[in-house]
Order: C-alpha cells, then structure tokens, then sequence
C-alpha cells in the first residue's frame, strides 16, 4: 500500500473545513485521478499525500510512516514527489539541466549520481535535446516536462499531479499526459487532481470530492455509466460519454464508449454497411 487514509479532516480554520472523514487507501504501482468542483478538497487531499499539510484529525501514512511525524517528512516528500498547476514557479535555474538536478544535489547524491539521473529523467519525459536551454525558452507543456523530470531524478515512488495541466493548451496537456501515462507504465504510482474529465478516463480509478468527503470510488468505466450522478455533483463527462448519452436519447446505443477512439468504432458499426 502506498498511502493510507484513515478518517482524515483537515481545517484551514476554525470556521472552515476543507476535509472531513476522508478514508481510503491507494496501491502502489495505481493510476489515480481525482475530481471535483472548485472547493471540494481535492487540492488539499493532494498536499496531504505529500506531507505539506497534515491532518487536523484522524491518521495518513505513506508507505506506512505517519504524515504528522515531524521525522518522517523528508522521507515522505522523497518517496511522494509533486508537481504544481503554475510550470513558472517549480523552475529555480537558469538551465534545465541544472534545475533537474537541483533536487539530487540537496539530497547530497554523489556528482557522478547526478548526472546520471539528470540525463535518465531528461529522457523519460523526451526532453534530452532542451538540456542546455534556458526554461523561458520552453513552452508550457515543456517546462511541466521539466518540473516532472526534477521529480523523477530524486527517484520517488509516486507523483501527485495537482491540477498540473491547466495552465496549458491543448498540446502542452497532451505532452505532459504522455509523460505522466509512460511514467505509470514504469510502475510509478500516479495521483493526478484533474478538471478534465478526459484525463480522468486514462485513470485506472476515479475519486470524486464533494464538500471534503469522498462521494464516489470507482473505475472510469463504472463512475462515467451514471453522467447524471456526475451532472448532479456540478461535474461534467468526457465529450465521447456526452455523445454516447445524446445516442442513447436518440435511440442509438453507442455502448459503453469512454473516448473518441471507442466512439469512432461504437459509429461505425451503428452506421449502415453502405
């Protein structure tokens, strides 16, 4: 088990309350996403996974050690990276390169160490060919595959991606998809905190926050079955879940499509051989 929640709530103060009763546990190795409506605690649950908050109440371990444990929380942020929303604010050099190593260099991993994850966590995210340049000259979608790599070189066991995609376009989300889905195929576990509901679908299993309680659990393919249920928590579905319901109105069943690639085929086999 890779992070273990039991009954935890989280205050910002007394009068509000961000978390309540939140008990779950997350495998390593799984590919996890999370959402919700603005202000329904998926952020803070993320920092809690990381260790920059902890609980007011109730108990989260990571590979078993207690977040509230002031001793374990060096250990917990090296086992339990993060990646942020703003790719701006998670670059501290002048060079890729450099900034990708910042995190080896403060651990004390010996020079030859270094190097040697800089160019391995550089290649993960197929950003090799930009290690000399200067961050500015990236786009977004770079500069996350940047702040990625700094994680991967301080070799962690999972990467919490919180709302790391939406500050960028369209092409810059699908480059740093590609990196978070190649790092969970390398057996990394992945928590992604999303407002798109496409990248939900990628996940292996969805949670769903609703005034900082856990509302739903479930595989994608489950969780999107009940677009209503979604509709009901303020949240929306994926584009081909939206056409498959408008289908169904119309009398077409489209079955159990998640994405435009299943879609595509659902279309083809409704429509008349000729």
């Amino acid at each position: 088990m890779m992070f273990e929640a039991n009954e935890v709530e989280y205050e910002y103060s007394e009068h509000e309350r961000a978390l309540a009763g939140v008990t779950l546990s997350i495998n390593r190795g799984e590919f996890l996403a999370v959402i919700g409506r603005n202000g329904s605690g998926k952020s803070t649950f993320a920092k809690l996974l990381n260790a920059l908050l902890v609980p007011s109440r109730g108990e989260l371990r990571v590979m078993g050690l207690l977040t509230a444990d002031e001793s374990n929380v060096l250990k917990v942020r090296q086992m339990a990276g993060m990646v942020f929303q703003n790719p701006d604010n998670q670059l501290v050099t002048t060079i890729v390169e450099e900034d990708v190593a910042f995190g080896p260099e403060n651990l004390g991993v010996p020079s030859a160490e270094i190097r040697a994850r800089v160019d391995a966590a550089l290649e993960k995210v197929g950003m090799t060919k930009y290690a000399r340049y200067a961050p500015h000259m990236l786009s977004g979608g770079q500069k996350q595959r940047v702040a990625i790599a700094g994680i991967l070189a301080m070799r962690p066991d999972a990467v919490i991606f919180d709302e790391s995609t939406a500050m960028l376009d369209p092409k810059g989300r699908r480059e740093v998809m590609s990196a978070l889905t190649q790092l969970h195929s390398e057996g990394i576990t992945v928590i992604l905190i999303t407002h798109f509901m496409e990248e939900a679908a990628q996940a292996q299993r969805v949670l769903v926050f609703e005034n900082g309680r856990l509302a739903l659990d479930a595989p994608p393919r489950e969780l999107f079955k009940d677009a209503k249920r979604l509709y009901e928590l303020g949240l929306s579905v994926p584009h081909a879940v939206e056409l498959r319901e408008i289908l169904k109105d119309a009398g077409f069943d489209a079955g159990s499509a998640l994405n435009m690639d299943e879609m595509v085929e659902a279309l083809c086999r409704l429509l008349p051989k000729n």
